[in-house]
C-alpha cells in the first residue's frame, strides 16, 4: 500500500491507496482499546487498520459486517458470527441465524454500524433485521422494519443496502432502551417489550416541497447526560415563481416531548429558524466538548441558479451550550451547491467534521474532483488546510478522532495531529 502524508495546521490528509475500489468504510473502536480503528471493504476483502498503526490486515470479505465499540461481527453462510480477535486470529463463534442474508441474497459486502450497548457489558451489540422484526440480544422485537430498510441501486456495485439503525439509551426513563423512528412514530423497546410509542405531527412526503426532504429527525443523546433527546428539523416553502423557503430546528431534551396528562407537546428547549431551502442537517461534536452541535445546510434559490445549475450554499454550525443550541451560528462556510445535490438522500459537497485537532473548532471536507480539507479559525471562517486529488469519493465515514472517504483509489484518511 502506498502511503502519503500531508501535514498542515496539525491535520493529516493521508491517501491509503488500494488495488481495487473501496466500497464502504467505517470508523469504530472495534477492539475496545480506546483508540478508533478503520474498517473497510472491497468486493472481496475486509480490511482492518488499528488506530495509530500502519499495518493493514486483510481477510476474505463476508457478505455483511457489523461494527461498533468492541464489536466486529460477520454474516457468513446465513449465520451471524462474532469475531473474537479481529486483529489476531480470525476466531468466530456462532451467534445464531439471521434472515437478513436470505432476504437480500448473497450480494456484495456492506458495513453496518451497531446502535449501541444493549446488555450493559461495555461493548456494542449487533441488531439484525428481517422482514418481520429485529433480532436483538434481548430477543426478537415484533417490529417490522419495512421503512427502516432501504435497498438502493448504485452503479458502483449492483445492490447496496443500508439499515438506518436506531439508538440505545434512556427514552422513557429506563436504561438501555432501543429506540426507533419509523413512519412518524418514535417507538422504544426494553428488551423485547415495547416501552413507549409517540406519534409526531410531521408533514407527509406528499406535502413536502418537490425534491426537498421535509423532515429530518434525530434521536441522540445531545447533551451527554445518558438520556435520548429529540431534534426535528423541518423545511417548508413554495416551488412557485417566487419560491420562499425556510428551515426550522426544534430540540426537546430527555424524552420530554409530549405531556400525556395535558395532551399536548412541550415547548422545545431550542428553536432555530433559517431562510433558504434545506439541503442537509447533521449532529456532531464540532468543538470537542463532549456534546453534539448542529449543522444546517441551506441554499438560496433563484432564477439564476436554475439557469446555471448551481446555487449559493450556506453551511451553519450552531454550538450546543447550557442546555440549548445557541441561536447565532459559531461557524459559517459558503460554497456553491450543484442543484443535482437534491435527490432522495441529499449529499452536499461539503461535510463538517468533529474537532479532530483539538483546537475547539471543527474541520470540513469539500469534495468535487479533488478533496479540500478546511479548518475553522477563531473568527468562525473556514480556510484551506490541505488538498488531495481524490476523484469520485464516497460517503464520508466520521469518528471522534478521524474520518475516511472510500473511493475507487482506496481510502482517504483525515486525522488530527501527526
Amino acid at each position: 500500500m502506498h502511503l502519503l502524508a500531508l501535514l498542515l495546521l496539525g491535520l493529516t490528509l493521508e491517501p491509503l491507496r488500494w488495488e481495487e475500489p473501496i466500497l464502504d468504510a467505517r470508523i469504530a473502536d472495534i477492539d475496545g482499546d480506546g483508540k478508533e480503528d478503520l474498517v473497510a471493504v472491497t468486493r472481496r476483502e475486509l480490511l482492518l487498520r488499528r488506530g495509530g498503526g500502519r499495518e493493514i490486515l486483510r481477510r476474505a470479505a463476508p457478505p455483511l459486517a457489523v461494527v461498533g465499540r468492541g464489536l466486529l461481527g460477520v454474516v457468513r453462510d446465513g449465520r451471524y458470527r462474532a469475531v473474537a480477535d479481529p486483529f489476531g486470529a480470525w476466531t468466530e463463534s456462532d451467534a445464531g441465524p439471521t434472515s437478513l442474508l436470505s432476504m437480500l441474497g448473497t450480494g456484495l459486502p456492506a458495513l453496518l454500524a451497531s446502535p449501541g450497548d444493549l446488555d450493559g457489558d461495555g461493548r456494542d451489540d449487533p441488531l439484525l433485521a428481517s422482514t418481520d422484526g429485529f433480532d436483538a440480544p434481548g430477543g426478537r422485537l415484533p417490529f417490522a422494519p419495512s421503512t427502516s430498510l432501504e435497498i438502493k441501486r448504485n452503479e458502483e456495485f449492483a445492490v447496496r443496502w443500508e439499515i438506518p439503525l436506531p439508538v440505545v439509551g434512556a427514552w422513557s426513563g429506563r436504561d438501555r432502551e432501543l429506540v426507533f423512528f419509523q413512519n412518524g412514530d418514535i417507538v422504544a423497546f426494553r428488551g423485547a417489550i415495547e416501552s413507549d410509542r409517540l406519534t409526531l405531527p410531521l408533514a407527509t412526503a406528499g406535502q413536502a416541497a418537490e425534491e426537498i426532504r421535509r423532515n429530518h429527525v434525530f434521536l441522540r443523546d445531545i447533551d451527554g447526560n445518558g438520556r435520548i433527546d429529540l431534534l426535528v428539523v423541518t423545511a417548508k416553502g413554495s416551488t412557485g415563481f417566487f419560491g420562499a423557503f425556510e428551515a426550522t430546528a426544534m430540540h426537546w431534551p430527555n424524552g420530554q416531548v409530549y405531556d400525556r396528562k395535558r395532551k399536548g407537546f412541550h415547548r422545545p428547549a431550542s428553536f432555530l429558524k433559517l431562510a433558504g431551502a434545506l439541503l442537509k442537517s447533521d449532529l456532531l461534536d464540532l468543538d470537542g466538548d463532549g456534546d453534539l452541535d448542529l449543522v444546517l445546510c441551506t441554499i438560496n434559490t433563484s432564477l439564476l441558479a436554475a439557469a446555471t445549475g448551481t446555487a449559493p450554499g450556506n453551511y451553519h454550525g450552531f454550538r450546543f451550550h447550557d442546555g440549548q443550541f445557541v441561536r447565532e451560528a459559531a461557524w459559517v462556510h459558503r460554497e456553491a451547491v450543484p442543484l443535482s445535490a437534491f435527490s432522495e438522500n441529499p449529499r452536499p459537497p461539503v461535510t463538517f467534521l468533529p474537532d479532530l485537532d483539538g483546537d475547539g473548532a471543527p474541520e470540513a471536507l469539500s469534495v468535487g474532483g479533488a478533496v479540500t480539507l478546511l479548518s475553522a479559525g477563531a473568527d468562525g471562517a473556514f480556510r484551506e488546510a490541505a488538498r488531495a486529488e481524490w476523484p469520485e469519493a464516497g460517503r464520508v465515514a466520521r469518528g471522534r478522532t478521524m474520518a475516511a472517504l472510500p473511493g475507487k483509489q482506496g481510502v482517504l484518511l483525515v486525522r488530527g495531529g501527526p
